[in-house]
C-alpha cells in the first residue's frame, strides 16, 4: 500500500502519475482531450446512436460494464482545472439512443463528508487518486495501489435534459496482479480490481443495492483496469492520444479489447511505430475486419498471434487476417464464419477503397505487420 501525504510533496515536486503541477495545469488549460464525445451532436445526428456499448471494446463480447437501468458505462476520467470529470455512455430508454454524458467525480466519501478529488492518474496500470486533505490548507493525500481499495468515489452524471441526475458510489476491491503473456517479448504487470457501484440519492444516501460493475461473456465477475493516456471509442475501437497523456485515465474490463491487447504485450503509449500493434490489435481481438461497430466473434474463441517484432510468435493452420489500425488488410479463414454469415458480411468494407478485402498472401510487402491464425 502506498500513501503520499501533504504539502511537502507539492513544494518539492514529488512525482505523481500525472506529472508535475505545471504539466497538469498546462494540460487542463488546453482542455487536455483530443476527442470529447460529450461535445458531439446529440442523437439522432450521429451514426452511432443505435449502437450499444457491447462491441467487445470496453468489455467482453456478450458481457457488460454498466451502472443502473440506463447501462451507464464509464469510459475515462479526465483531469480538469476544477477536479475530475467522468466521460460515460448510456442508454436513453425513451428514445432508444445511446448518448454520451460528461459527469463529475464529486468527491470521495469520508466520515466527515465528501473530500474533493483533485486528480486521477495511473502508473502503468496502478491507479492513483489525489484527494484534498482537511488540513493544512492546500494539502492532499495520494492514494496509490491497494490504498484505493475500498475508497468510495461519488460520481454524478447529467443525463435526460429535464430529468434527474444519475448519482452512484463507485469503489474497488480485491486487487490482483497478473502478468502480461506475450509468447515472445518481455512481460509486464497488470493491476486489476473488482469494481462495484451503488445508486445514491440527491443527498448521497444509498438508494439501491450494491452491484458488480463488470461481467464477462459468461456472466461472471470481471475485474477492471486503468490505462492512462488513451481515448478509445466505445463503438468502433479507434484509439486517440492527447498531447498530455497524464490528463486522462481509461477504465475498462479485463476481458475487453483495451486490456486484453495490452495483456498480449502490446504497448498503448509511445510513438506510432510502437502503438501500431495495440491499435491494430483492438480490431483483431474483436474480429472487426472493417474497424467499425461490427465484431465477428464471441467470448471464448482463441486465436494465434504473430508479429514482425516477435512479441508474439504463434502460428496455426490458417491465417485469418493481416491487421492495421484501420482494420484488416486482407482475409483468409474467418474464426467465426457463422457469425459473419448471420450478419451479412461478404468480405467487403464500405469504408475501404477498394471495398473488397483480398485474400491474404503468405507474406505482406511491409516491414511492420500483425496477423492472427485460426485452427
Amino acid at each position: 500500500m502506498r500513501i503520499l501525504i501533504g504539502v511537502v510533496a507539492i513544494m518539492f515536486g514529488c512525482a505523481a502519475p500525472w506529472g508535475e503541477p505545471s504539466q497538469v495545469l498546462a494540460a487542463q488549460a488546453s482542455g487536455g482531450e483530443v476527442d470529447d464525445p460529450s461535445l458531439w451532436p446529440a442523437c439522432p445526428d450521429r451514426p452511432d446512436c443505435a449502437r450499444p456499448n457491447g462491441t467487445g471494446v470496453y468489455f467482453e463480447e456478450g458481457g457488460l460494464a454498466a451502472m443502473g437501468p440506463s447501462e451507464l458505462m464509464i469510459m475515462r476520467f479526465i483531469n480538469t482545472a476544477s477536479g475530475v470529470d467522468v466521460l460515460a455512455r448510456y442508454h436513453q430508454k425513451d428514445t432508444g439512443y445511446w448518448e454520451f454524458t460528461r459527469g463529475k467525480v464529486e468527491g470521495m466519501f469520508t466520515s466527515t463528508g465528501l473530500a474533493p478529488v483533485v486528480a486521477m492518474g495511473a502508473t502503468g496500470t496502478i491507479p492513483t487518486w489525489r484527494v484534498a486533505a482537511p488540513s493544512p490548507p492546500g494539502g492532499f493525500v495520494d492514494l496509490t495501489d491497494t490504498a484505493v481499495v475500498g475508497q468510495r468515489l461519488a460520481l454524478g452524471f447529467p443525463v435526460e435534459k429535464n430529468g434527474p441526475r444519475l448519482q452512484y458510489a463507485f469503489w474497488l476491491n480485491n486487487e490482483v496482479i497478473e502478468s502480461t503473456h506475450p509468447t515472445g517479448g518481455p512481460s509486464a504487470s497488470m493491476y486489476k480490481f473488482l469494481a462495484f457501484y451503488q445508486p445514491m440519492s440527491s443527498t448521497w444516501s444509498p438508494s439501491g443495492p450494491m452491484r458488480g460493475y463488470c461481467v464477462d461473456g459468461h456472466s461472471q465477475p470481471d475485474p477492471v483496469m486503468f490505462q492512462e493516456g488513451i481515448a478509445v471509442d466505445p463503438v468502433v475501437g479507434s484509439v486517440t492520444r492527447p498531447t498530455f497523456a497524464t490528463n486522462m485515465v481509461t477504465l475498462s474490463c479485463r476481458k475487453g479489447a483495451i486490456a486484453t491487447v495490452f495483456s498480449w504485450g502490446y504497448r498503448y503509449l509511445g510513438l506510432a511505430p510502437d502503438t501500431f500493434y495495440f491499435d491494430a490489435g483492438i480490431h483483431m481481438k474483436r474480429a472487426s475486419y472493417c474497424a467499425d461497430a461490427e465484431a465477428y466473434t464471441t467470448s471464448g474463441v482463441t486465436i494465434s498471434i504473430e508479429d514482425n517484432r516477435a512479441i508474439n510468435m504463434q502460428t496455426n493452420s490458417h491465417i485469418e487476417a493481416w491487421w492495421t489500425p484501420a482494420g484488416a488488410l486482407c482475409l483468409g479463414t474467418l474464426r467465426r464464419p457463422d457469425i459473419a454469415a448471420a450478419k451479412g458480411f461478404s468480405n467487403s468494407c464500405a469504408t475501404k477503397i477498394p471495398p473488397n478485402l483480398p485474400a491474404c498472401p503468405p507474406r505482406m510487402p511491409s516491414t511492420q505487420w500483425l496477423r492472427d491464425w485460426v485452427p
